[in-house]
């Protein structure tokens, strides 16, 4: 019997909206912290900068958010360019789901399925936070 690795399925998921979403790119799962997990349409260079700049989309988003609103956490961020939509949510503890469109895509279909994925799945999408490395190459002097 194979075994599939959970990037593998992560991978298929992704897939999956893809193709749930008319005039779709790409997708990228991601750490909060900017470390792709999964992606699907892009090379893995190319997922990795995505997976870098959703990043930081999300901590400027949670930013506004605690100095402008009630909080920092961030529900979804839509950012529309000339040729090119960039939907970018929170899928999970630690997680960020980005997915590319054609500046054609319907928003609501997007967001809608974005959500849709993210609430079936929310535990297995989480990234589990890391922990300091303590030891004698890791101290402070």
């Amino acid at each position: 019997m194979n075994q599939v690795s959970p990037s593998q399925d992560l991978n298929w998921l992704l897939l999956d909206l893809l193709e749930k979403i008319p005039a779709s790119r790409s997708a990228v799962l991601l750490s909060t912290d900017g470390l792709r997990k999964a992606s699907q349409g892009l090379d893995q260079d190319a997922a990795e900068g995505l997976a870098a700049l959703a990043s930081t989309l999300c901590s400027v988003g949670g930013r506004i958010g605690a100095e402008y609103g009630d909080g920092p956490e961030v529900g979804q961020i839509l950012l529309e360019l000339q040729n090119l939509l960039v939907f970018v949510c929170t899928a999970g503890p630690g997680s960020v789901l980005v997915v590319l469109t054609e500046n054609t895509a319907d928003a609501t279909v997007v967001g809608h399925e974005m959500t849709m994925l993210c609430n079936k799945v929310r535990s297995f999408l989480a990234t589990a936070p890391r922990h300091a490395v303590s030891g004698p190459d890791h101290g402070g002097r």
